[in-house]
């Protein structure tokens, strides 16, 4: 049942966050220069935080049994938090979030192998209270291979998955969760993703 539940779960989040007009093509060996993360203040108000692709060695491969690293920015500006009572004196950045993942490519089958990722801390007002690590390598014919876990900053996760997964319906990746407090009362829930579909 919990296996179930976690299919499901992928794929929800698969869908809320666009993965047909973000994901990367696994077919054609190409990599989204956008993913859409998802901020989301403590009344439930949402605002979209658009993540660049910054450091890719996908240009670079030309055999058939690579392995491909993908690593995504996201930056949140001080106005992004705009529902806060406290303004910011400018649009600086509050913090930049870093998520980079490892994946093996042999032929048409892919392996997730390791998530990693950092955030910076710009603005004293904030501070990041938690962090966890959601990742994932699944397809029609195989197993679902999941893992979730707290992290903290400048983490290192091995996947430990061995089953690769081919087809259309691949999907390898993570996202990443982090709870914000600005000063002292008010929260944000930041989502971010980094995968190839």
């Amino acid at each position: 049942m919990k296996k179930f539940l976690a299919v499901l779960l992928v794929f929800a989040i698969g869908l809320t966050m666009g993965t047909a007009a973000l994901a990367a093509d696994l077919d054609q060996g190409t990599i989204a220069q956008r993913m859409t993360g998802y901020l989301y203040d403590d009344a439930g108000n949402c605002v979209e935080v658009i993540g660049r692709l910054v450091e890719t060695n996908v240009m670079a491969l030309s055999n058939a049994n690579d392995s491909i690293a993908a690593t995504y920015e996201f930056n949140l500006k001080s106005t992004t938090f705009n529902s806060n009572p406290v303004s910011s004196p400018d649009s600086g950045y509050s913090s930049t979030v870093y998520l980079t993942v490892n994946y093996y490519r042999n032929g048409l089958s892919y392996l997730l192998s390791s998530v990693s990722g950092s955030w910076v801390i710009e603005d004293s007002r904030v501070s990041v209270t938690s962090a966890s690590l959601n990742y994932f390598c699944v397809d029609s014919q195989h197993s679902l291979q999941i893992g979730s876990r707290a992290v903290s900053n400048n983490f290192y996760v091995g996947t430990g998955f061995s089953t690769y997964v081919e087809g259309s319906d691949a999907t390898v990746g993570a996202q990443l969760t982090l709870t914000y407090l600005m000063g002292t009362s008010r929260s944000w829930t930041f989502t971010l993703p980094n995968y190839v579909a």
